[in-house]
């Protein structure tokens, strides 16, 4: 078996912001977070890769949503700004962003806290046999009766737009 050194750069970021959480219709309490968002990514047969590109545009991306309620923003309205809502929101936009400047993205990570951390990795479907997800979900009822009475949060629309937003 031939083995080979793949080179992969990460980049931290910080979001100060505050959310509040709807449960069957429940809002809780409206709380500050600092999220750190961890954005991973390669670049084709290079040495040195100017950080900088990279971290400037997403740096302004994350900008205007410091200080912010997310639940009030507009990228917002229909997520739960939850951690997870969170990174796979921004997500397709930083693949844009690492796109653009040259790299291809292979994870976000984002942790509300040292011991929580969440993470999604962007695959090639021929690496993912048939398409399946490998996580064991089966596609069926989430259980939330679809009431409409808040963000959807069903795992599979999400997966399904970030999907969509990749291509």
């Amino acid at each position: 078996m031939a083995r080979r050194l793949v080179r992969e750069w990460g980049l931290k970021f910080y979001l100060n912001s505050y959310h509040y959480i709807t449960i069957k219709g429940n809002k809780g309490e409206t709380h500050p977070h600092t999220w750190e968002l961890t954005v991973r990514f390669r670049v084709s047969d290079s040495a040195f890769v100017p950080y900088y590109e990279f971290e400037k545009d997403i740096q302004a991306f994350i900008e205007p949503f410091n200080g912010a309620l997310l639940n009030e923003t507009d990228t917002f309205r229909d997520v739960l700004p939850t951690l997870e809502g969170v990174v796979e929101t921004f997500l397709p936009e930083f693949d844009r962003i690492i796109s653009d400047a040259g790299g291809e993205l292979l994870s976000v990570s984002g942790s509300e806290s040292p011991t929580r951390m969440y993470t999604v990795h962007v695959v090639d479907d021929d690496l993912v046999a048939g398409g399946d997800s490998g996580d064991g979900r089966d596609g069926g009822d989430d259980g939330n009766g679809g009431n409409g009475d808040g963000p959807a949060d069903d795992e599979h629309l999400v997966d399904e737009l970030i999907n969509e937003a990749l291509q």
